[in-house]
């Protein structure tokens, strides 16, 4: 897992790796939903490397015009196997074991059902919230795109 900074220089780092001997369905680029170029994702995702996407509850990064567009661009190319959704929740009032919100939860109880209204099936929706990146960090391939 490599941590970007708003998905930057990311062609040089996957390529650093790999210059290392790293497989691409060994990595994951993190905050990638930062740069929402879908041409690019869609890329990156069809050589195997796995992109997390995270700021649905960050306004500033603009998750209606960025993050979910994304979402469906990569579902409709059939590449949702090679996301990871999650929480990008740094500040401390975000989280609701300090009396505010969205928490932790807010994968489940907010994302889940807006992926549902968008037509993904469970076995999609389970993958994109922790199925894919369990069976990348285990090892196992998600996809044979790699």
């Amino acid at each position: 897992m490599v941590h970007t900074e708003k998905g930057a220089d990311a062609e040089n780092i996957v390529r650093c790796l790999m210059d290392l001997g790293v497989m691409p369905a060994q990595l994951v680029l993190c905050h990638m939903d930062k740069r929402p170029d879908l041409a690019f994702h869609r890329g990156v995702a069809r050589s195997g490397v796995m992109l997390e996407y995270d700021t649905f509850f960050r306004p500033k990064y603009q998750p209606e015009v960025s993050l979910w567009p994304l979402i469906e661009g990569m579902a409709s190319a059939g590449l949702t196997d090679c996301l990871a959704l999650a929480l990008d929740m740094v500040q401390l009032e975000m989280w609701k074991s300090f009396g505010n919100s969205p928490g932790l939860p807010a994968l489940l109880t907010d994302v889940v059902p807006r992926l549902e209204a968008m037509g993904l099936g469970e076995s999609h929706f389970r993958g994109l919230v922790g199925g894919n990146i369990a069976h990348r960090l285990a090892g196992s391939e998600a996809s044979s795109r790699s």
